[in-house]
């Protein structure tokens, strides 16, 4: 009966969020005059980085930055392997999540979503690969549930320093994510991961392992220097810089859903982490 249950909830939450391909269904707003085609938007993630501004008379918000546009998305991190294991905080920001669900309400962006740090094999020595993966998983869950927000999709980040493997252990390393995933899409939700192309190779390898065409996409391909004026990317374009997606997706897949084109991490004057999100994609077919 649980299974029924939360499979009918997360039907229910596609149809008002108005983002299966498979129900036949797409947003089509535009995000603004910089971001584009038609269903791209620009959000924020972490913790920092939510000064979006109020514009007057309240919502719509607008984006950060300088950007233009209705802000589209946001997403916090809710949780990490240090939930089970002891310390830590998470990067989260009510501010801005609250404005990116007040936007979709008004019928802009994708609202709020969440990730969780996940961590490797080398982060746990009690449990195998695959069952610590799943105990971080069902943790997701329940801190998503308890978020108070409704997009049922829940995304793994996968990234250097979380105790992850060399490509040598592709497979114990795939194991752990494996875990995560059927906890999370047994519950009734969406999967996604986040990391880069280069350290998704490091860490999977290029075989059999490191292919996952049927899971959404968030990449971190940085733009350097940019400043906190001008604009964003265009299609997955930003000047010289474009996304790369990874596991054997590219920017035509149907689950790269979202690029991070810059961060903390992306050099002087990097306005934080800023977001590119194609909401055309969320809920297609194989993806859900």
């Amino acid at each position: 009966m649980r299974k029924i249950y939360v499979r009918r909830r997360l039907i229910s939450i596609l149809v008002a969020f108005g983002m299966a391909a498979a129900l036949g269904m797409a947003t089509a707003a535009t995000a603004s005059a910089n971001d584009g085609p038609t269903g791209f938007w620009y959000g924020t993630d972490s913790g920092s980085y939510g000064d979006v501004s109020t514009p007057p008379g309240g919502s719509p918000y607008v984006n950060p930055f300088q950007l233009g546009g209705h802000y589209g998305g946001y997403i916090g991190e809710i949780g990490g392997w240090w939930t089970i294991l002891g310390g830590g905080t998470n990067q989260w920001n009510g501010l801005a999540a609250a404005y990116a669900e007040d936007n979709h309400r008004l019928g802009d962006g994708i609202g709020t979503t969440g990730y969780w740090m996940l961590g490797g094999p080398g982060k746990d020595t009690a449990l195998s690969a695959y069952n610590w993966g799943h105990e971080q998983g069902l943790r997701a869950v329940t801190a998503w549930r308890n978020s108070g927000s409704d997009l049922p999709l829940i995304w793994m980040d996968v990234e250097t320093g979380q105790g992850w493997y060399g490509s040598g252990s592709a497979t114990t390393n795939r194991d752990d994510f494996n875990g995560f995933f059927d906890a999370v899409s047994g519950s009734g939700y969406m999967v996604g991961v986040y990391s880069s192309d280069s350290f998704w190779k490091q860490t999977f390898g290029t075989g059999a392992a490191a292919q996952i065409p049927h899971t959404y996409e968030w990449t971190a391909v940085y733009e350097y220097g940019i400043g906190k004026t001008g604009t964003g990317p265009y299609a997955w374009c930003h000047g010289s810089t474009c996304a790369q997606f990874f596991g054997g997706q590219s920017t035509s897949s149907a689950c790269a859903l979202m690029w991070q084109w810059t961060s903390t991490a992306s050099g002087v004057n990097s306005p934080g982490d800023v977001d590119q999100i194609d909401s055309n994609r969320l809920g297609s077919a194989g993806c859900v």
